[in-house]
């Protein structure tokens, strides 16, 4: 299969563990395999990890995991994750799905795998207000990764879901193997688009992707693969909102701080390599959405410095509780695209406002790594010389986006996600 990651050593070592006990040191080892990931040819152009996927049913039948069958309804739902953060798109498609389905249905469990969460900082924590929809929120605390393996299936047991959302970690063995007898009503999410991901090619009742290049791949691999989108909830409170204009270019871009790092990656350019063009442009601003550190200023700030443009053009804004808002505050014209990695969700909450996205898009990074959307809202460049010019094709872009033609398509798009999670029957 393309895009695949072989692991014939690590696969063999499954398969020769024929009993629990060898098996638990062996699925210790697969849960800590993520780091591998990281390498410059395997970030951005592998997908799949089909030898370990092939697995998952010895692992079920070792750890005497039995089939367990039903009728597949949005009635009793279990969203499961590995771990949940403040900030990013997977926490976000979390929220959503528990928001579309009700918190009188969903039970959300994390395995945390990496030991990362405590109950008693959960005391008096209001989940709702931070966007989770459930009637109860599980942390999975057996001491091994196979002990958790067994806690999570029993877990099911009890709880007889009628649908299971999965959105584990790359190598979150413990999700994938214990939701594999309940794969009649399990359906894979794939979040992690641009990454090796545990789980991704097993035989769940459906695989849903969330971004479109990610999509195209698993259909060329072969995968009935359904593509849902994302979705954004207040996308029609923003679409009736008039954008503003502050009367100079105001350039936005969102993201941690990790999504703009070179580490671990092979760029050819740095962050400030696409910033610097954009404020060549007399009187230009960028403004930094999101989370961000002393380096990241540091370093930003210094390019600047050194290119003979005042540092205070940067700004950095900081987190905020919903994007759109901001890019509307903000009275943004034009959203430039983080790199070296993307983040296709905030480009997608953009054009929701009808502001226009200039994506820095390498291909020596991997295909993966290579933004696509089937909206008209965006414009790719591949060298910072090019940006000057895809700023001013942006904001002539900007007014065929206040037609009623892309409007109707960008509803399109954006209700794919909902109609996906209400339907009960994928």
């Amino acid at each position: 299969m393309a895009l695949e990651f072989e692991t014939p050593e690590l696969t063999a070592e499954v398969l020769a563990a024929g009993a629990p006990e060898a098996l638990d040191a062996v699925l210790t080892k697969m849960s800590r395999f993520a780091p591998a990931f990281g390498a410059a040819d395997v970030r951005g152009h592998k997908l799949f990890v089909n030898g370990l996927d092939d697995t998952i049913p010895h692992i079920a039948t070792t750890l005497q995991l039995a089939d367990r069958r039903g009728e597949k309804s949005n009635d009793n739902v279990c969203v499961i994750a590995t771990q949940l953060y403040g900030v990013g798109g997977h926490s976000k498609v979390v929220a959503d799905i528990t928001r579309l389905i009700g918190a009188e249905k969903v039970s959300l469990i994390l395995t945390d795998l990496y030991g990362n969460i405590a109950y008693r900082r959960l005391i008096g924590e209001d989940m709702a207000a931070r966007g989770y929809h459930c009637r109860a929120l599980l942390a999975l605390k057996a001491p091994s990764v196979l002990d958790r393996t067994i806690e999570l299936y029993r877990l099911l047991c009890a709880i007889k879901p009628t649908r299971i959302f999965l959105l584990h970690h790359h190598m979150d063995v413990c999700a994938v193997a214990a939701t594999y007898p309940f794969r009649h009503v399990t359906e894979f999410v794939h979040h992690a688009d641009h990454l090796p991901s545990l789980g991704a090619t097993v035989r769940y009742s459906a695989h849903v992707d969330l971004t479109y290049t990610c999509h195209l791949a698993c259909r060329e691999a072969g995968l009935p693969a359904i593509y849902a989108a994302m979705t954004l909830p207040d996308l029609k409170t923003s679409k009736a909102a008039a954008k503003e204009s502050s009367g100079r270019l105001r350039v936005a871009t969102c993201g941690g701080a990790g999504k703009y790092r070179n580490e671990g990656r092979e760029s050819l350019r740095r962050w400030t390599d696409w910033v610097i063009p954009v404020l060549r442009s007399p009187e230009a601003e960028v403004v930094h959405i999101g989370p961000w550190d002393d380096p990241l200023r540091d370093d930003i700030h210094g390019a600047l410095s050194a290119a003979g443009l005042d540092p205070a053009r940067y700004v950095f804004l900081g987190p905020v509780p919903s994007l759109q808002a901001a890019l509307r505050e903000q009275k943004v014209d034009i959203y430039l695209g983080s790199y070296p990695e993307v983040g296709a969700r905030a480009i997608l909450e953009a054009m929701a406002v009808g502001i226009p996205a200039i994506v820095p898009i390498e291909a020596e990074l991997g295909p993966l790594l290579t933004y696509g959307s089937p909206l008209s809202g965006w414009l790719a460049v591949h060298h910072p010389d090019e940006l000057p010019g895809a700023i001013n094709a942006a904001l002539e872009l900007a007014a065929k986006m206040a037609k009623p033609e892309f409007s109707a398509r960008l509803s399109e798009e954006m209700t794919r996600f909902e109609t996906y999670v209400t339907a009960p029957v994928v």
